[in-house]
């Protein structure tokens, strides 16, 4: 699973509360000053990230990342299968 770590400060004593667009995201680690957290299955490309700290939420970070792309698929040989124009 992917990871994202983003700083800042006041995080200590994080509970384990933290959101990647409306779905709540495993917190892998965090420090006073960072916390690093597991993107949560099915994540769209754009989120809101936030954090609450004892009850108090932070300010929302907007995070955007590049879907995945195939380019090429093979059979269990290794030869490259191609469907149509997709892959070039």
């Amino acid at each position: 699973m992917a990871r994202v770590t983003f700083a800042g400060f006041d995080l200590q004593d994080l509970e384990g509360a933290s959101r990647f667009g409306d779905r709540r995201a495993p917190i892998v680690n965090y420090t006073h000053t960072s916390i690093t957290f597991r993107v949560p299955p099915g994540a769209s490309a754009r989120n809101n990230i936030t954090v609450a700290v004892y009850g108090q939420r932070s300010n929302v970070v907007q995070f955007a990342y590049n879907p995945p792309v195939i380019t090429e698929l093979q059979d269990a040989s290794g030869a490259p299968l191609v469907f149509g124009s997709c892959c070039k």
